[in-house]
């Protein structure tokens, strides 16, 4: 016997709660992604995370916090300046020094801490021995270029080395330009750290001092 032929069932349709919880789901989906994918998620493929980075490293630079790092890396290894283009700056800078020229304490803090820095190997006595004239050169200086507060990190790591400076053997006859310096750093750091700076009641001025 032949059996019955089998009657096609009907296609469901969807319905409209159903359509619209999926539609929601892909929405969400969507979100998640473009949340995951961070502020630049518009972006096509890996280019938001590139632009990503360089945001990041260019506030870096703009904080001064490349400064400070270069510093940790040097005391750790007890290497001078890993970038050539900071040696060169250190070299340009100690020029303009001795010829009479302005900088900023930001050029500044790049020389103390390529001489004097805690592992340093070079001639920090004789970088203090020419206190006088980087004093001099800062003291005509704009305090920073673009004569805005110095960086928090930046201005408690400058008062960190004026302060391990001060205590020198060597700094006792510099203690003067040492303090104008510590002047200058008062003056262009935020205000709410100016209270926290050492280095100016390090070298308030002696009893002994003319």
């Amino acid at each position: 016997k032949e059996k019955p032929e089998q009657k096609e069932k009907p296609e469901q349709k969807e319905k409209p709660e159903q359509k619209e919880k999926g539609d929601d789901k892909s929405k969400a989906k969507a979100a998640a992604k473009k949340r995951k994918r961070g502020l630049f998620g518009f972006l096509p493929g890996g280019l938001g995370d590139a632009v990503t980075w360089v945001a990041f490293a260019a506030i870096v630079y703009w904080k001064g916090l490349h400064l400070v790092a270069l510093q940790k890396f040097t005391e750790v290894t007890g290497w001078g300046p890993a970038d050539p283009a900071v040696a060169a700056k250190i070299d340009a800078t100690m020029a303009n020094i001795r010829s009479g020229k302005s900088i900023d304490l930001m050029d500044m803090m790049l020389t103390m801490q390529h001489f004097c820095g805690p592992r340093s190997r070079n001639d920090c006595a004789g970088y203090i021995a020419e206190m006088p004239q980087v004093a001099a050169s800062v003291k005509s200086g704009p305090g920073t270029w673009d004569r805005k507060p110095l960086p928090k990190e930046t201005a408690l790591e400058i008062d960190r080395l004026l302060s391990e400076m001060a205590n020198r053997p060597e700094a006792g006859t510099v203690r003067a330009e040492l303090r104008s310096i510590a002047g200058e750093l008062v003056e262009s750091s935020p205000k709410a750290l100016k209270r926290d700076l050492k280095a100016p009641l390090l070298l308030e001025k002696r009893p002994d001092e003319a």
